[in-house]
């Protein structure tokens, strides 16, 4: 990895810098499932969203204090299903592959142990086997697999969804 990475709670003044790294993602990938860009108000909307829930949100920052990517958590469907959290993680183009996304998905392992949850979804496209490898690098096994259900860049894609059964320490 070049230099240093920290990983900290995300703050309003990273919405910039996540909402550029999204969108460069949804814009340069078909492995982000959504077709829409967004807006630093639709962002900021979002991060509120995750602190109302109580949700983390971090960054990855390198060593000129950078933002170089962001992970959080999500919740899954409707509150009730309030011990099964959703995964995100997204690496700037440039800083991928430098083991930035694995230190991430092990603080928001960390987090969901120590706040109770159960269990860890991640849905990801397929065909993003960088992704699919790192998720089953923490033991993440798949469990569900949706064919076609987005269109992007003219073609259907597929999504797969990966599970982490969380151990409680006792």
């Amino acid at each position: 990895m070049k230099g240093k990475i920290k990983i900290r709670v995300a703050e309003i003044k990273d919405i910039h810098r996540i909402t550029e790294i999204y969108n460069e993602a949804l814009v340069a990938s078909s492995f982000v499932q959504d077709n829409n860009v967004h807006t630093l108000e639709k962002r900021i909307e979002w991060f509120s969203q995750k602190r109302a829930e109580g949700l983390p949100v971090y960054v990855a920052e390198n060593n000129q204090g950078r933002v170089v990517g962001f992970a959080n958590l999500n919740i899954f469907l409707t509150a009730e299903y309030d011990t099964t959290v959703h995964i995100s993680i997204y690496v700037a183009e440039g800083n991928r592959g430098l083991g930035i996304g694995k230190i991430m998905i092990k603080k928001l392992i960390e987090w969901s142990k120590e706040n109770q949850k159960h269990t860890i979804l991640a849905g990801i496209d397929s065909e993003n086997m960088p992704s699919i490898r790192l998720h089953e690098s923490f033991g993440f096994v798949e469990v569900a697999s949706f064919n076609e259900v987005i269109k992007k860049f003219g073609l259907y894609r597929n999504l797969n969804f990966y599970q982490l059964m969380l151990k409680q320490e006792e």
